[in-house]
């Protein structure tokens, strides 16, 4: 089986999109909803593969918000509030699903600057209690090679 890269995918869609929109933040999360559930829709279930597929859409998102100059915290809000409608709408586990988007989020802080890391806490930890730590707790752990590129 081909394995396409999703997180590229999310974010050349995401960046493309946001060039001409009023709230592109709102953007990327609907292409985010809508990548992941179309991309899992037909999984035969959710492994390994499927796991890193989330943290992949969720870290393109952010990747395509930064890219075109976005509040980070605002996005972080709407890309975690488009991953719980996916596995809302896929019938997963809504916990696991936020925790792997968490990590997606948190992939980004190679390169934003660490004041919007902060931002983006206490945006998480206003509308998802708890999500903000993770977040935090994630930006601080050392990063894998996997993850240490854009």
């Amino acid at each position: 089986m081909e394995t396409f890269n999703l997180g590229q995918l999310t974010k050349e869609m995401v960046a493309s999109r946001l060039r001409e929109m009023e709230d592109p933040c709102a953007v990327a999360a609907r292409i985010l909803e809508d990548a992941l559930t179309s991309a899992l829709r037909n999984a035969k279930g959710f492994g390994p593969g499927e796991k890193e597929m989330v943290s992949e859409a969720c870290h393109g998102a952010m990747i395509g918000i930064l890219l075109r100059h976005q509040d980070l915290s605002h996005g972080a809000v709407q890309v975690l509030r488009a991953a719980c409608a996916a596995a809302q709408a896929l019938s997963l586990d809504p916990t696991e699903f936020m925790t792997l988007a968490i990590e997606g989020l948190a992939r980004i802080r190679n390169v934003a600057p660490p004041e919007q890391l902060h931002e983006m806490i206490y945006a998480l930890e206003a509308e998802f209690m708890g999500a903000g730590e993770v977040f935090r707790e994630l930006c601080q752990a050392p990063v894998s090679p996997k993850i240490a590129g854009p």
